[in-house]
């Protein structure tokens, strides 16, 4: 499967921004916190 290029800078943007407020979306969506950090749904 090829990726477009012009995705890559988003995706780093994506991480970035999980690993700078991830803790936030958590605190305020505790409901929704994984079990584990490599489940479905939450980055590794």
């Amino acid at each position: 499967m090829a990726r477009d290029p012009r995705l890559q800078d988003a995706t780093q943007d994506f991480r970035t921004f999980v690993a700078d407020h991830g803790a936030a979306f958590d605190r305020a969506f505790p409901e929704d916190v994984p079990d584990r950090l490599d489940a479905v749904g939450r980055a590794a």
